[in-house]
């Protein structure tokens, strides 16, 4: 158990160093208050998504699932903002603090899913939430693989999380919203992750493999 602990362990440095992060830096960073933030939002992002699945019917439930996601995604905000404002960032920070955001939504959203799926705008629901992992995971591994690093964030991927937080927070208060309301802000949110996802493409994917094969395009 201990030899397995400490393969583990190794192979999780190693894969920190090729991004930059050597042992040192972890040593250090790790204790960052903003990174402690991150470690809150990575710790319960799954459990607006349990509320809603289990107590879908019981309004109070919802409700406070609902405070509990606006909460974590605030958090967000709130660790960047420290980090900015008392010099506190650092490359485990780029690293941790995307990941907090990622299951926050990947858990919330397959739960709004589940409990609206069979609704007038369901199909576009479920393309929406398609998208959202496509773009997120995907583009993810595209850009680890291109950068060997985390992808600096743009002006246009801010405005895709902060919609696509407001629409899954919109999703899970217990209201019944207006089919006209909810088929809007579902193409709103999914033309925007889909400009975002071609953004970053075209940004940090297509020239890495255009250097190394000049006749992609």
């Amino acid at each position: 158990m201990l030899n397995v602990l400490k393969r583990t362990r190794d192979r999780f440095m190693t894969m920190l160093e090729r991004r930059g992060i050597s042992r040192e830096d972890l040593r250090r960073d790790w204790r960052l208050l903003p990174n402690w933030i991150s470690y809150v939002r990575l710790a319960l992002c799954w459990v607006p998504a349990v509320m809603l699945v289990l107590w879908f019917g019981n309004q109070t439930v919802r409700w406070v699932a609902f405070g509990l996601f606006v909460g974590l995604a605030l958090t967000d905000w709130v660790d960047g903002l420290i980090a900015r404002h008392w010099d506190m960032t650092s490359e485990w920070g780029k690293l941790i603090d995307p990941l907090g955001d990622k299951f926050l939504v990947a858990f919330t959203v397959l739960a709004v899913l589940a409990i609206h799926w069979d609704g007038p705008n369901g199909l576009l629901l479920a393309l929406t939430v398609w998208v959202i992992f496509a773009r997120e995971f995907i583009l993810t591994a595209q850009i680890r693989l291109a950068r060997q690093g985390v992808a600096s964030p743009t002006n246009l991927g801010k405005v895709k999380t902060a919609v696509q937080f407001v629409l899954i927070a919109a999703l899970v208060m217990p209201i019944t919203w207006p089919d006209r309301t909810l088929l809007w802000a579902l193409a709103i949110t999914f033309g925007l992750t889909l400009l975002s996802w071609w953004e970053y493409y075209t940004l940090y994917v297509r020239p890495f493999r255009q250097s190394r094969c000049p006749l992609v395009r």
